[in-house]
């Protein structure tokens, strides 16, 4: 275990405190210089502190050391786990805080498929709409056509009629 700064923690009390798994403490030189968690639960393993920590977790390579704050979302380790992971300069050291988004992930994951089985329906609604529009089109033309047979034949038979009669 490594005892961590202030700062550090306030940064993870101002996300989610209850959400963090893991935190690891990196060396200005991307040495790993311990960590606090649950690596395990993630599907990491086998780290090594006093090690390179790029050659242990390859997605850090080319952020160390990190500059800025980088948030990159939804990373998965293990199968059916998802964490957002913050890579957080302070002091000389970079710290990687891992959050639990798994639920999160699962969520947004049920709302896109809602959203594409509404395109889904939008898309069949908008055919069968086009369908029956074509339908009517072609029931008016039919209803014209006999509506114009039936005006010959009517005048077509007046016109017999009026020679016969008159």
């Amino acid at each position: 275990m490594t005892e961590f700064p202030i700062n550090i923690a306030k940064y993870i009390s101002s996300i989610k405190e209850s959400d963090i798994v893991t935190c690891l403490h990196i060396d200005e030189y991307d040495t790993l210089v311990g960590w606090e968690g649950n690596l395990v639960y993630l599907g990491i393993s086998d780290l090594i502190i006093n090690q390179s920590v790029t050659n242990q977790l390859g997605f850090l390579e080319g952020m160390l050391p990190a500059v800025d704050t980088i948030v990159l979302r939804f990373v998965s380790f293990a199968e059916g786990y998802y964490t957002h992971v913050h890579i957080v300069s302070y002091d000389n050291s970079t710290y990687v805080l891992l959050f639990d988004a798994t639920f999160e992930y699962e969520q947004q994951q049920k709302m896109q498929q809602q959203i594409n089985d509404l395109k889904l329906l939008t898309l069949y609604k908008d055919q069968l709409l086009r369908a029956l529009e074509e339908k009517n089109t072609s029931i008016k033309q039919v209803h014209k056509f006999k509506n114009q047979f039936i005006i010959k034949k009517l005048q077509s038979l007046a016109t017999a009629c009026k020679k016969k009669f008159y």
